[in-house]
């Protein structure tokens, strides 16, 4: 089997949230399918991650809760958030 280079799949990653993004399509749509590409492959999983962090969204304690813990586990994520949503 042939493996794609890392950074072709990195462009594709970038594409997806653009694409998304250029449509208007509900955050979610965008988080669910950066998900599914963390969740398929290993090398992809830090740039997703990134792209998912951009942008987060919290509708619930439970959520800021969860945000928290995940930024108190992995602190290098804070940086990534450039815009946090309360709804």
């Amino acid at each position: 089997m042939v493996e794609m280079p890392l950074d072709v799949c990195i462009h594709i990653l970038d594409a997806l949230e653009e694409t998304y993004q250029g449509v208007g399509l509900p955050p979610q749509s965008t988080s669910e399918s950066l998900l599914a590409c963390a969740l398929a492959c290993s090398s992809w999983c830090d740039h997703a991650l990134k792209l998912l962090y951009t942008t987060v969204h919290l509708r619930t304690g439970t959520q800021c809760r969860l945000y928290l813990e995940a930024l108190a586990a992995h602190p290098e994520r804070a940086e990534w958030a450039k815009t946090l949503v309360l709804c």
